[in-house]
């Protein structure tokens, strides 16, 4: 998948319009959406500065939804189960 096509999945599984999640906005609700988008496109082989790009950030905001996906979701709970369902949508796709 490309990025962009990254960016407007997870807009649709979790209702997020594109311009929120590439917005500034600091809901937790659309940060953890970003962060998931930013974690996604990262494994696509993009690197941090070129992925911070798609949402108008730099790499350290990428760096920082990588330690957020990989260390604090599995001990939230809520953001672990959006993390597992945005996964399965795009596999299945």
């Amino acid at each position: 998948m490309t990025p962009t096509s990254i960016i407007k999945k997870v807009s649709e599984i979790t209702g997020i319009r594109v311009s929120e999640l590439k917005g500034k906005s600091k809901k937790r609700t659309i940060v953890e959406a970003r962060q998931i988008a930013m974690v996604l496109i990262r494994k696509t082989g993009k690197s941090q500065e070129i992925t911070g790009a798609y949402f108008n950030r730099d790499h350290a905001t990428v760096a920082h939804a990588e330690y957020c996906v990989k260390e604090v979701a599995p001990k939230d709970e809520d953001f672990q189960k959006l993390i597992d369902k945005i996964h399965l949508e795009i596999e299945l796709n």
